[in-house]
């Protein structure tokens, strides 16, 4: 009798097309590899679906973040015991806020003092081709005295004179850098310039008039006379760098918690998701603030950012490290000060930031 051999019931399956891999009918996805199973050329349909997926990822992951966050320390908390697969990633959702939140921003100061500094703008340079206008007048009234020997023409040559002479408005524009005084020391200049020679002479010629040594400081005069003549257009551009500041801002506040908290034994890291959602908290509550004010003119949420940002991160503090109460605002005092001066650090670090890469 002879014995017949059993067959494999996958090798008559379709294999994955990335891994090769068989696979069962009517399976959606490899169970090796993961990608999805497809029988010839994606469909618009799965283009398109993929396409958000990849750039969006709209699953229920985003609902249940947007539902954690607004209780203090819970995401964290949550996010810190393993449970990481329901949420999204602490540092992609605070990226993807952020990004929003200077656009809602950049939005909004278009909206309120766009439009002056494009007016601000076009006055500059009205002005400063009326200047050079009237220069050039009195200069030509002089040369034609000078041929003219009729006293008439000569009276009304020098009243012409004295008329585009009076007419002159003598705007000027201030330009303000940091002259590198050697390592990390630095000193504030200023200096004026005419509006007929901000719309006439190029940068480096500015730079060579008022004797601007070193590349660093022609460089900083550069960026200011460029700041200048954006108009509002400079707007989206000086927020959007503001981000290198805010990424500096959140490895500055884990480590003052990691300081505060040092007898707790938390990892720096964890420290730093916890100010990752806290942060992320306080620029989704600024983002709907904003949007509201846009679209409302209504500023109540601006008003309340003032006591729940606190609140939030007081209690956050409680839920997640787990202290008493008077322990717990005791600690969130200190850092109270000390995110005023990190404030500070990374507000002026984006400050030279935005004018470097402008």
């Amino acid at each position: 009798m002879s014995i017949e051999s059993k067959e494999d019931p996958l090798e008559k399956h379709p294999a994955c097309h990335n891994c090769g891999s068989p696979h069962w009918p009517g399976e959606k996805y490899c169970a090796d590899c993961g990608q999805r199973i497809t029988t010839g050329p994606p469909s618009f349909g799965q283009l398109f679906s993929e396409f958000f997926e990849t750039v969006f990822n709209l699953d229920n992951r985003v609902f249940r973040t947007l539902a954690a966050l607004p209780v203090p320390g819970k995401l964290t908390k949550a996010y810190s015991a393993g449970r990481r697969k329901p949420f999204l990633s602490p540092l992609r959702f605070f990226f993807i806020v952020t990004v929003v939140c200077l656009a809602a921003f950049s939005a909004l100061l278009k909206q309120s003092v766009g439009d002056d500094m494009d007016e601000s703008r076009a006055e500059r340079h009205r002005k400063g081709y009326y200047d050079i206008f009237q220069d050039e007048l009195a200069q030509r009234a002089d040369s034609l005295a000078a041929i003219s020997p009729d006293s008439n023409c000569a009276n009304l040559v020098s009243e012409v004179s004295n008329l585009g002479q009076a007419q002159i408005s003598h705007f000027s524009i201030g330009i303000v850098y940091l002259e590198w005084q050697g390592g990390l020391a630095f000193q504030e200049r200023n200096f004026s310039i005419p509006v007929s020679e901000f719309v006439s002479l190029r940068p480096s010629e500015i730079a060579d008039k008022y004797q601007i040594k070193g590349w660093f400081n022609r460089y900083q005069v550069y960026q200011m006379l460029r700041i200048n003549d954006s108009g509002s257009d400079a707007i989206p551009i000086l927020l959007g760098q503001t981000v290198w500041g805010i990424l500096l801002l959140i490895p500055l506040c884990a480590l003052a918690l990691k300081l505060v908290f040092i007898r707790r034994k938390y990892l720096y890291v964890e420290h730093f998701i916890f100010a990752l959602h806290v942060h992320t908290f306080i620029f989704l509550w600024l983002t709907c603030a904003t949007l509201l004010y846009l679209f409302a003119g209504q500023n109540l949420l601006y008003w309340l950012t003032i006591g729940v940002a606190p609140l939030y991160f007081l209690f956050s503090l409680r839920r997640y490290y787990g202290q008493s109460w008077w322990k717990v605002f005791l600690k969130a005092i200190l850092l109270y000060f000390s995110y005023v001066v990190i404030v500070g650090i990374c507000f002026g670090a984006s400050l030279v930031i935005s004018i470097v890469l402008f």
